[in-house]
């Protein structure tokens, strides 16, 4: 018997540690080309939804991201149309007819609840390339937030604010 997956947590306005993991581990976004995919979708989603991206880390099987999605908005409806779509469109540049699973399971969101948090979680996203040894501490990663900060026309990353993030700490 399977065990039920537990509930999201839903804080209204609340900022959130997101993580998805490719099917099998397979090294989608050692592409460029799978990279550029993923950041054309979330630069649609922004058409789409209303929500803030601090923080972006495109790794070769995984993806982590700060998002807050504005008032109203569903965070569970932002994540599954960037995710669906990017799949699907992968899917049919690699001709996978039937969609063979480009994600491992459903992504991973953890409430980030204070201003140590954040400031933790978005370290640890930053510090990600390093630690896997793709890149050293001078050499920004090509596929996360500093790079992508400085692309021309910039990026759809939101700089992190520079006004109360709302947390009571």
């Amino acid at each position: 018997m399977r065990d039920m997956r537990q509930s999201r947590i839903i804080v209204p306005e609340a900022r959130y540690h997101i993580t998805a993991k490719t099917h099998a581990s397979r090294w989608v976004f050692e592409e460029p080309a799978a990279c550029e995919l993923f950041l054309k979708v979330i630069a649609r989603a922004r058409e789409k939804f209303h929500f803030r991206l601090e923080n972006l880390c495109l790794m070769s099987n995984h993806v982590h991201m700060i998002l807050q999605p504005a008032s109203g908005e569903s965070l569970s409806g932002i994540l599954q149309w960037i995710f669906g779509v990017f799949a699907q469109t992968w899917n049919r540049i690699h001709g996978y007819i039937g969609g063979g699973p480009v994600w491992a399971q459903r992504f991973f969101s953890r409430v980030i609840s204070s201003l140590r948090a954040y400031w933790h979680t978005f370290l640890y996203i930053d510090a990600n390339p390093v630690v896997a040894g793709l890149v050293d501490r001078e050499t920004p990663w090509a596929w996360a937030r500093v790079s992508l900060l400085q692309r021309e026309p910039p990026f759809v990353l939101d700089p992190p604010p520079k006004e109360d993030l709302g947390f009571l700490d």
